[in-house]
C-alpha cells in the first residue's frame, strides 16, 4: 500500500476527478496521495478500492450487428 499502488488502483476505476468525486474529495488530494505528497491510511485505501472497476473499453467497438445498424450500415 503505497504512491504508486493507490494510483495504479485509482486508474482501475476511472479519472483523477471522476474518482475524487466519488470519494467526495477535491481532485488535487487524490493526485497528492498518488504522488506520495501526503500519505493515506487504510480506511482511504478501502475507500477507494470499494469503488466498481470502470468497464474495459471493446476493441471490436463498431463491428457488432447492433453498432451497424445504428450507423446505417446493416
Amino acid at each position: 500500500m503505497n504512491a504508486a499502488s493507490y494510483k495504479s488502483e485509482r486508474q482501475r476505476r476511472g479519472t483523477l476527478k471522476g474518482v475524487a468525486a466519488l470519494l467526495g474529495k477535491h481532485w488535487t488530494t487524490i493526485a497528492r496521495r498518488e504522488s506520495g505528497e501526503i500519505t493515506f491510511d487504510r480506511e482511504m485505501w478501502l475507500a477507494l478500492c470499494s469503488l466498481p472497476l470502470r468497464k474495459a473499453k471493446d476493441p471490436r467497438k463498431g463491428t457488432n450487428d447492433e453498432d451497424q445498424a445504428q450507423n446505417g450500415r446493416a
